[in-house]
């Protein structure tokens, strides 16, 4: 092969790895989370995600930290350049691997080629190349730190080492798991310099070099967590469940197992390591002796949240030691039995991802608990025709049923369509001046992300502890079924909590008021096409002093209000001074309640119809009457409806 054909291959192999990705590219709602950290950062309050309570409620301090960056400079924001940066650090993975790759000792030009090949087909590989999080960084980080280990440690050149623990601190910057990299690279290298039988303190310089970098590192990191935000921890720490579950993690490792053929991907790969070992090489001992303590974690943890993120870094070890087994079984049985043996195992590790994503591509955003595969058609999927698919695809699914009620290892594409579905509800608080949306607002969640990120100016407090110091050290409901790496707090205490600090339940944003009725039965004007429904606690207009507020509720002595065309007709008893401007189909609130209110009526054109159900609120709508020409109110509950007058008290605000 000439260096013009491999290089020609390599890169449309690169291509490829991007195009599959693209296919995936997204932001998840917990990409948000550091969004907001950035907004706060670059608008000068700080690394905090509630201005004035300094809370580490992030584990990405240098992907924050360039978002950050990037906004104050581009003035792009981070929701726009997250997935470029992502694929940008999937360049650096992609030529990590293909370095790797290439030390192998049976040929590196087709070694780089097959592990491109298998990095461009594997799902998970292409998922976490965007998100938004800072996944495909770190295990780039991680990969070029490996590469530069085993090269210093074969060349015994310490400054290599040093360079490679540097690297190891800058990933530890990025993502919590790094922090044993460097220890378990250095305890790689006493047992490397001991086969190789070098002296026992030539080995503890090596450590050293590979150790001291990076611990700086670490401690300046420490010493910045204890000054700025008081734990030696990041508060995610005490907001995750720190008990076993074992069930958890076993179930999220045999899903992986199932979905990425690990039963033939990890015998090869044992195989590449061994055939290896045997000339002298410990490559993938060190792979193995980095990633064993994340995976007893993972185990002892329950897994994780995310689709395999966590694995990130295993997929991308287990392809060179594949790769070195393939061609060890080339030279020791012929082309042959290494081509059988690739493409079954390319056959078998896409089995489950290429059915799963021709089922939920288009996936209704409403029913991501639905985006298991439904084994009633998987048929239709040429691969399954493979011997012994049909039980893999069976087996998988049952596991990712279990997963689903647990919430681990949710997929790809709920992630992506619960963020869009957020922001189609709440996006629409971007088109606000933030100079006039109301101040001081304090409000809760269960998920952190979109919502507060598109209201800035709104206090959150996280009923799961991420952001909140507080609700993190909260005692745990030991009679909850847990879910995810999260423990429900106990509502009681939880409760209390809230009770202390909320003043405003924000809603989602309605382009009219009507529409914003069906959040809440209050709605306060942000825009001309921005209304925000709102639960508020204690005296509307202190929390909204400048805003017009409109309700469903009885207000004083009117018993009567209705809410039409974004204002409030309210009285005892009246008739409209004007027509309804109501459009056919047009929603509109109702509340009937209070003092001499048993009887009212709505005339609309010649139409009467009599309310006979007072002291209830009730949702109308205008609908034709067949054959008549006429309109008429139903209710959308189905009840029967008698009708509303109004007289005497016109259009106020509630």
């Amino acid at each position: 092969m000439t260096t013009r054909t491999f290089r020609l291959l390599a890169a449309l192999l690169v291509l490829a790895a991007l195009a599959h990705a693209s296919l995936f590219a997204f932001l998840c709602d917990d990409a948000y989370i550091s969004f907001r950290y950035a907004r706060n950062l670059t608008e000068g309050h700080g690394l905090v995600f509630n201005v004035g309570e300094r809370v580490e409620g992030y584990t990405n301090f240098l992907w924050t930290l360039q978002l950050a960056g990037l906004w104050a400079w581009t003035g792009i924001g981070p929701e726009t350049t997250a997935i470029p940066l992502g694929f940008g650090s999937a360049l650096v993975a992609l030529a990590a691997l293909a370095a790797l790759a290439s030390t192998s000792p049976w040929g590196g030009r087709p070694a780089v080629l097959l592990a491109l090949l298998f990095a461009a087909v594997h799902r998970s590989i292409a998922v976490w190349t965007t998100s938004g999080l800072e996944q495909r960084q770190v295990t780039a980080l991680e990969l070029v730190a490996i590469g530069l280990v085993w090269r210093g440690a074969t060349r015994r050149d310490r400054v290599t080492l040093a360079v490679a623990s540097g690297v190891m601190g800058l990933a530890l910057l990025s993502r919590p798991e790094p922090l044993l990299l460097a220890p378990c690279a250095a305890a790689w290298l006493l047992w490397e310099g001991r086969t190789r039988g070098r002296p026992v303190w030539d080995g503890l310089l090596d450590a050293l070099a590979v150790g001291i970098p990076a611990l700086v590192v670490a401690l300046g990191q420490l010493a910045f967590r204890l000054e700025y935000y008081g734990v030696p921890l990041p508060n995610t720490y005490y907001a995750k469940g720190r008990d076993l579950w074992i069930s958890g993690g076993l179930a999220y490792f045999a899903q992986a197992a199932l979905e990425h053929g690990w039963w033939l991907l990890v015998p090869l790969a044992v195989f590449g390591a061994l055939q290896r070992l045997h000339r002298n090489d410990g490559l993938h001992v060190l792979s193995l002796v980095v990633v064993a303590p994340r995976l007893l974690y993972l185990l002892k943890n329950g897994g994780d949240h995310f689709e395999y993120r966590a694995l990130d870094l295993v997929f991308f070890l287990l392809i060179p030691a594949a790769v070195d087994g393939l061609l060890a079984l080339r030279a020791l049985f012929g082309p042959a039995a290494a081509l059988v043996t690739a493409c079954t195992v390319l056959a078998y590790t896409n089995v489950v991802p290429v059915l799963h994503y021709s089922q939920t591509r288009e996936l209704d955003p409403d029913t991501t608990h639905l985006a298991y595969s439904d084994p009633l058609s998987f048929r239709a999927i040429p691969l399954v025709l493979l011997p012994g698919a049909h039980s893999i695809v069976l087996h998988w699914d049952l596991l990712r049923n279990w997963s689903a009620a647990h919430f681990i290892a949710a997929r790809q594409v709920e992630h992506a369509a619960f963020c869009r579905t957020q922001l189609a509800k709440y996006g629409g608080y971007t088109r606000v001046d933030r100079a006039t949306f109301p101040k001081g607002l304090v409000s809760w969640r269960g998920s952190m992300g979109v919502v507060p990120f598109v209201t800035p100016d709104v206090t959150w407090i996280d009923e799961l502890g991420l952001t909140d110091a507080t609700v993190a050290r909260m005692p745990i409901d030991p009679g909850i079924t847990r879910r995810s790496a999260h423990a429900a707090r106990q509502r009681k205490v939880l409760d209390a909590y809230l009770r202390t600090r909320r003043n405003v339940y924000v809603g989602r944003a309605g382009r009219t008021a009507s529409e914003a009725l069906d959040e809440g039965r209050m709605v306060v004007g942000l825009a001309d096409d921005v209304w925000m429904a709102v639960t508020v606690y204690g005296r509307p207009r202190d929390r909204f002093p400048d805003q017009p507020i409109f309700s469903t509720r009885p207000q004083s002595d009117p018993t009567i209000q209705l809410l039409l065309d974004g204002r409030i007709w309210h009285g005892t008893s009246a008739v409209a001074e004007e027509p309804f401007a109501l459009a056919e189909g047009e929603a509109l609130g109702v509340w009937l309640g209070g003092r001499n209110s048993d009887r009212a009526v709505v005339i609309q054109g010649d139409t009467r119809i009599e309310v006979d159900n007072p002291d209830d609120r009730r949702t109308f709508r205008l609908v034709r009457l067949p054959g008549t020409g006429r309109t008429t109110l139903q209710a959308l509950d189905g009840r029967p409806v008698s009708g509303l007058r109004l007289r005497d008290g016109g259009p106020g605000p509630g």
